[in-house]
C-alpha cells in the first residue's frame, strides 16, 4: 500500500517576470482559500493596503493568509518585477514560522533580507517551483520538504522569530485533525481533544489560520482523497470511505466543491501526469 502524506500540501507555484508590457495586476476581492507565499528577486511591487502602498522590493517576501483581500501589481517604474509564487496549506508545526510582521489584516512582510539569506530564499524557492512541475513520483513530498528549508530561512530573518503568537492548542487542533480525520469529527470533539471550548476553537482557529476548523477537516479528507485516487486504483465509494464520508455522492459533491473537478476526473488527470 502506498505511503500517502498525512499533510497539507502545495497547491500551486510558479516563477514570473512582469513590466509595462506583460502586467501583473491582482485584484482578489476574496483572497484564496490557501496560503499566498510571493518573493520578489528583482524590480518590486505595489501592495494596496488600507493605509495606502507598500513596494515589495528586491529580497523581500509578502503572505497573505487565507480569505485575505489581495491587491497589488508590479511597479513599472522599478523595472521587470521577477518573483516566484506559491500557494500552499501549512503544517500545523509551521505556524509560528509565519508569524511576520504585519502591514495590513492578515498581510505580513519580511523586508531587506540579507544578500546570504535571500540567495538561499530564491534557491529554495527555484527547486521547489523545478520539482513540483517536474516528473518525479515523489515530486509533492520533496517541494513540502523545499519549502519547509524556504520557511526555516524565513524564520532566520523574522525579527518576530521564537515568539508564540500561535496558540498551541491551536496547533494541537490541526494535528488531530490531520491524525483522526477518518473519524466522524465535530467541532466539540476536537475541542474537547485539545482542552479547549467549541466556543474559544470556533473563534481562535479562524483566526489564526485562517479557516475553521470544519473547513480545515474538509480540505484535508479531500486532499488525503485526491491522493489516493492517484496512488491507487481503489473505487471512490471505498476511497469516500476511507477519508470519513459515509456516502459517495456527498463526498463526491464535496471533491467538487474543493478540487474544481470530479474524483474521476482527478484520477484522469494524475494518470496523465
Amino acid at each position: 500500500m502506498p505511503n500517502l502524506i498525512n499533510s497539507p500540501r502545495i497547491i500551486s507555484a510558479g516563477r514570473a517576470q512582469h513590466d509595462r508590457h506583460s502586467p501583473n495586476r491582482v485584484r482578489r476581492p476574496h483572497g484564496f482559500p490557501s496560503w499566498l507565499l510571493e518573493y520578489t528577486s528583482g524590480g518590486e511591487a505595489d501592495l494596496y493596503v488600507t493605509n495606502g502602498i507598500v513596494k515589495a522590493r528586491q529580497h523581500s517576501l509578502f503572505l497573505y493568509l487565507p480569505g485575505t483581500r489581495q491587491t497589488y501589481e508590479n511597479n513599472n517604474e522599478a523595472g521587470i518585477w521577477s518573483h516566484n509564487w506559491v500557494s500552499f496549506q501549512p503544517r500545523s508545526d509551521w505556524l509560528n514560522w509565519l508569524d511576520w510582521p504585519p502591514i495590513d489584516a492578515g498581510v505580513v512582510m519580511l523586508d531587506h533580507l540579507a544578500l546570504d539569506t535571500s540567495n538561499h530564499v530564491k534557491s529554495c524557492f527555484d527547486d521547489l517551483v523545478k520539482v513540483f512541475h517536474g516528473p518525479l513520483p515523489q515530486r509533492e513530498p520533496l517541494a513540502m520538504s523545499l519549502l519547509e528549508q524556504l520557511l526555516l530561512w524565513c524564520d532566520s530573518a523574522n525579527p518576530n522569530s521564537g515568539s508564540q503568537r500561535f496558540d498551541t492548542r491551536i496547533q494541537r487542533s490541526m494535528a488531530f485533525i490531520c491524525e483522526r480525520y477518518r473519524e466522524p469529527l465535530t467541532l466539540e470533539s476536537i475541542a474537547v481533544a485539545v482542552g479547549i471550548s467549541p466556543s474559544r476553537l470556533a473563534h481562535l482557529f479562524p483566526q489564526e489560520v485562517g479557516i475553521t476548523p470544519m473547513r480545515y477537516l474538509e480540505q484535508h479528507r479531500i486532499e488525503m482523497a485526491r491522493q489516493r485516487l492517484a496512488a491507487t486504483s481503489d473505487s471512490i465509494s471505498d476511497i469516500a470511505e476511507r477519508v470519513g464520508y459515509g456516502s459517495a455522492s456527498y463526498f463526491s459533491k464535496v471533491f467538487r466543491n474543493v478540487q474544481g473537478c470530479t474524483p474521476r476526473e482527478s484520477r484522469k488527470r494524475a494518470l496523465m501526469v
